[in-house]
């Protein structure tokens, strides 16, 4: 099979870094941040996508991926194409890369960054998951996995680190996952049913 995967919050914790990195060079008090509510931070999109590209390109390193990910990856990548398909902006590449090669060095059959942020033009998760056939998608975003299911891909939402409120949203074509554990035990009911 192909299964895609999202870096930020499913690969790495990045979010709860970006938070402590608002916090201590933005002065911000954020308990919580879920990324659907950027508008809430008091800074402009310009100022929230600088703060998170410095964070990407000198934060990165210091993030230790998520529990049991490296472990799993491996398993996976002897079964199956991997795909890093992540919302973050081309420009963010290099860092991304050194991260990827870091912790997960040859596992991943190639890497898109669909530039989310209103800088770039972006591309839809789903657009790629249908140029590389992808038959599982791995996100931590429901709506991404909501585009990708309408294009016949089957979505594992991770929710370790939930970055939006929907935590109740049902749909036979989309699995929770809450560690990677579960990503691995969910795959395998895929391969049994056929995909």
């Amino acid at each position: 099979m192909r299964i895609g995967i999202d870096f930020d919050d499913v690969l790495a914790p990045s979010i709860i870094w970006f938070r402590r990195y608002l916090n201590e060079k933005h002065n911000k008090h954020i308990k919580k941040l879920y990324m659907d509510e950027i508008h809430k931070l008091e800074m402009s999109k310009d100022e929230f996508f600088e703060a998170w590209d410095n964070f990407c390109n000198t934060e990165n390193q210091e993030i230790l991926p998520l529990a049991d990910s490296i472990e799993v990856i491996e398993r996976l990548a002897k079964k199956h194409d991997l795909y890093i398909i992540s919302a973050r902006s081309a420009h963010l590449k290099d860092s991304t890369m050194k991260f990827i090669n870091k912790y997960y060095p040859n596992l991943f059959t190639d890497m898109h960054l669909v530039n989310r942020s209103h800088r770039d033009q972006p591309v839809k998760k789903s657009v790629v998951c249908k140029m590389h056939k992808i038959h599982i998608m791995i996100d931590d975003s429901l709506e991404n996995l909501i585009d990708c299911k309408d294009i016949g891909t089957k979505g594992i939402w991770f929710t370790q680190y939930l970055t939006s409120k929907n935590n109740d949203y049902k749909d036979k074509n989309i699995i929770i996952a809450r560690s990677w554990l579960d990503v691995e035990r969910q795959i395998e009911k895929y391969e049994k049913k056929g995909k």
